[in-house]
């Protein structure tokens, strides 16, 4: 490639970055202002024009969709890796691969996009489409991609349509085929002209009527259409508070000296102090995001805006601003949860989950916990070790609440984010994450399980033990047979050694069956009761399985001088017992 060329390709590229940025920059201010407000009409003409001269200049520009990310003819071209913001996850969230600008572009078609970028970010992530939004307007000269799957899978729910076939030769063949009940109809309308003359007769009637109620219909008068005009704009009128949130973004977006934006700064911590303390939490994210969104415009620009709002956003993380937004949620004055977490994503970031955690058993409300759980889901799935932390042995029903996120992420970082339960000392909790843990049938799971072997209480170990599926994993099974040794063993409860013994069991593989083997071998006439009790809890364990391997360590044990083994082989050689599922867990 010559030096020309590749001169060429860099210029092409820092054009299209610049345009990317006037892009992101445009979508900003449109975000917080209305389309008829000067800024945005400058910022929408001055992209218009800037574009319009590439597209002269390259014919198109095609942009791929990164998840975080744009390319322009495979080199990075922008990046944004706040999901919460970034333009790029808004168009691949719905599937879109590729976007195009063509030559010919008008300003009408620019500034609708814009408006449907603006209309996707207001929406609710379940409830925005904007391949679809874009698939209405059918614009000339900007195009997408999106894979064919994709569309089929959100528009047709991964329903098959119906195979219709149509003949063309009949369909263009200028005939028609009448039913036979048309024929028997068309044929008694020949026979009886008065029928024909009647239907003429009905047919101009209803010809008048339309037409007498056109004429009734009464117009409005210019006053009257005056009023009317009034009376719309009236309802199309803002509330004084967001009036204020308007003229609060006006004034930082049009100042340009830094000690005034310090002060405006400052007037709008006393500003979001009020709405914190009315509960308008819908405002007070209106407020933070439109700093945010002056915040990016500033980034685009050089000058002191841009850190200066980002220390005012730092200065707003307080305990005085949490107990302000605490209060009115305790003294239920929210009316509208909408716009809650939001803002606190918006402001606390990381923080916000151990505040709603801390919130959760406090507040009844069930709009509240509704929303709560949907934002515990939507940062689970993302960082299960995060959510975990909010587990409390004096919250329960939060405890509980996690546990059912974890266990439906399904994910080996959630599984492990479950270590947390095991020094828990509140009982149900630690219930519930044994029986959630049961069903991964995983390693680590299995080896979390073996974590609570050592609890204090007696039966969290013996539904621990039950809860260990059937395994496979060497390392597990010598663990269970060193617990099996070990002095201390034949101290335990006989509920809790027969749950041991039935890993053992369960997990059917020779080395586990050759230590059921010795325990119950090894008893004599002359063993303690002790010893006695471990052999009787491994006769269970292997009647419960039931299979050739375990009747054959059965036959063996009815063979025992020991006349308690003895009895209890025979008896389970007689009765068989199917205790365990496919999956090997225990059931009463």
């Amino acid at each position: 490639m010559t030096e020309d060329k590749i001169t060429l390709d860099e210029k092409e590229i820092q054009e299209v970055e610049e345009l990317i940025k006037l892009l992101t920059k445009t979508i900003s201010t449109i975000k917080i202002f209305l389309e008829d407000h000067t800024t945005v009409k400058n910022q929408i003409e001055d992209l218009w024009l800037k574009l319009n001269a590439f597209l002269e200049k390259y014919q198109h520009m095609e942009i791929e969709i990164q998840e975080l990310s744009f390319t322009y003819k495979n080199k990075l071209v922008f990046q944004d890796k706040k999901t919460i913001k970034s333009l790029p996850f808004l168009l691949y969230k719905d599937g879109m691969q590729t976007l195009s600008f063509y030559k010919g572009l008008k300003k009408e078609e620019l500034r609708e996009f814009m408006e449907i970028i603006k209309i996707v970010y207001e929406l609710p992530p379940e409830e925005s489409d904007i391949v679809n939004l874009l698939w209405e307007k059918d614009f000339a000269n900007i195009r997408y991609f999106a894979p064919d799957e994709f569309l089929e899978t959100k528009i047709g729910i991964g329903k098959k349509l119906p195979d219709i076939q149509v003949d063309r030769d009949a369909l263009f063949s200028g005939s028609i085929d009448l039913l036979p009940e048309d024929k028997t109809e068309l044929q008694t309308a020949r026979e009886d002209p008065d029928i024909l003359e009647q239907a003429d007769k009905e047919e101009e009637e209803h010809l008048w009527e339309d037409a007498e109620f056109s004429e009734q219909t009464p117009t409005l008068t210019d006053q009257e259409n005056r009023i009317l005009d009034a009376m719309l704009m009236a309802n199309r009128q803002v509330t004084p508070e967001d009036e204020l949130v308007l003229l609060i973004t006006e004034m930082l977006n049009l100042e340009e000296d830094s000690e005034k934006f310090k002060e405006i700064l400052d007037a709008i911590i006393h500003v979001h102090k009020d709405l914190l303390q009315k509960g308008d939490f819908t405002r007070a994210y209106q407020l933070l995001n439109n700093l945010m969104e002056i915040k990016i415009i500033a980034s685009y620009e050089s000058g002191y805006k841009e850190s200066l709002i980002q220390g005012f956003l730092h200065r707003l993380k307080t305990k005085e601003i949490e107990s302000l937004i605490k209060r009115p949620l305790i003294d239920n004055k929210v009316k509208d949860f909408r716009l809650l977490f939001a803002y606190l994503d918006l402001l606390l970031e990381s923080d916000a989950l151990s505040l709603l955690g801390e919130l959760y058993e406090k507040i009844i409300n069930t709009e509240f916990r509704k929303g709560s759980l949907e934002y515990f889901r939507e940062k689970g799935v993302k960082n299960p070790e995060t959510l975990a932390r909010l587990v409390d042995d004096n919250k329960t029903n939060l405890s509980k609440e996690v546990i059912s996120i974890l266990s439906s992420i399904r994910e080996k970082r959630s599984i492990q984010s479950f270590a947390v339960f095991i020094p828990s000392k509140n009982k149900t909790i630690k219930s519930e994450a044994i029986k959630s843990l049961g069903k991964f049938k995983d390693t680590t799971s299995n080896k979390l399980l073996l974590g609570f072997l050592n609890d204090s209480d007696e039966n969290i170990r013996i539904l621990a033990a039950r809860n260990i599926p059937i395994i496979k994993d060497d390392s597990i099974i010598e663990h269970v047979i060193q617990m099996a040794k070990h002095k201390g063993f034949k101290d335990k409860n006989e509920k809790e050694i027969e749950s041991i013994l039935e890993i053992l069991a369960r997990s059917k593989t020779e080395k586990a069956y050759e230590s059921l083997k010795k325990i119950i071998g090894k008893l004599s006439f002359f063993s303690g009761s002790k010893n006695t009790v471990i052999g009787l809890c491994a006769i269970e364990s292997l009647k419960a399985v039931d299979n050739p391997e375990s009747r054959k360590i059965l036959k063996k044990g009815s063979r025992s001088k020991n006349k308690k083994i003895k009895e209890a082989s025979d008896s389970a050689l007689q009765q068989p017992s199917q205790t365990f599922d496919q999956k090997g867990l225990y059931h009463d």
